[in-house]
C-alpha cells in the first residue's frame, strides 16, 4: 500500500482494512480513527460479506476482569478468574465445560466473537 494517498491512481481497486477504528454509530456504520483534534470519522460503506470485511479486535468492555462471564461465537460461556503464575496475578478464562485456564487473548483469537454477558461492577 502506498504511504501517501496521492500515490493512488483514480480507478484503482483496493482492499481496505481499518485498524483501531472505534464505532461511533452502527446504522450506518461510522467509525472514528485516532483521538483528539486530529481524529477523523469515516462512514463504512454497506456491501455485505466479501465487499467490506469487519473484524472486532477488542470487544466492548475488553479486557476481561475477574468475575466476568463472556460468551463466544458458538454460545459457550467463559468465566474470568484470577490465577497466580510466577508470583504475578493474571486474569484468565475458563470454559464452562471445565478445563484449564487460558489467556483471554487466545480465547479472543480462537473463539470469536466474544460478548460480555455479565460483569460484577
Amino acid at each position: 500500500m502506498p504511504q501517501d494517498r496521492t500515490d493512488l491512481a483514480i480507478g484503482e481497486t483496493l482492499d481496505v482494512k481499518l485498524r483501531s477504528a472505534v464505532v461511533i454509530t452502527n446504522a450506518p456504520l461510522v467509525v472514528q480513527m485516532g483521538d483528539g483534534p486530529d481524529a477523523e470519522t469515516i462512514t463504512v460503506p454497506a456491501g455485505g460479506p466479501g465487499v467490506v470485511d469487519i473484524e472486532v479486535v477488542a470487544p466492548l468492555n475488553w479486557p476481561p476482569l475477574k468475575g466476568d462471564v463472556w460468551v463466544d461465537g458458538t454460545g459457550n460461556k467463559w468465566f474470568a478468574i484470577e490465577v497466580v503464575e510466577a508470583g504475578v496475578t493474571k486474569v484468565k478464562l475458563v470454559p464452562e465445560n471445565g478445563g484449564v485456564p487460558v489467556s483471554y487473548q487466545l480465547v479472543k483469537t480462537e473463539h470469536r466473537p466474544l460478548t460480555l454477558e455479565y460483569r460484577t461492577a
